[in-house]
């Protein structure tokens, strides 16, 4: 991101964990909740990615499969 002066990248990936909603589904696994895939938050989490995937993988070095269902 041209705006971001964090050359070590924290500022974009912290911005990434944010946009793709890993704090709701963090919190809600530290309460005890099970996630099964579908949940409400997932579904969006899972469009999110695979629309960004490319910048998914180039700020987080996480693969997002295309193929593969939101879990």
């Amino acid at each position: 991101m041209a705006i971001c002066t964090d050359w070590s990248n924290h500022s974009t990936a912290w911005l990434m964990h944010h946009g793709l909603g890993l704090r709701a589904v963090l919190m809600d696994l530290m309460a005890g909740v099970e996630i099964k895939g579908d949940e409400a938050m997932i579904q969006p989490l899972a469009e999110f990615s695979k629309r960004n995937a490319s910048h998914v993988k180039g700020i987080l070095n996480l693969t997002i499969p295309l193929s593969e269902s939101p879990m």
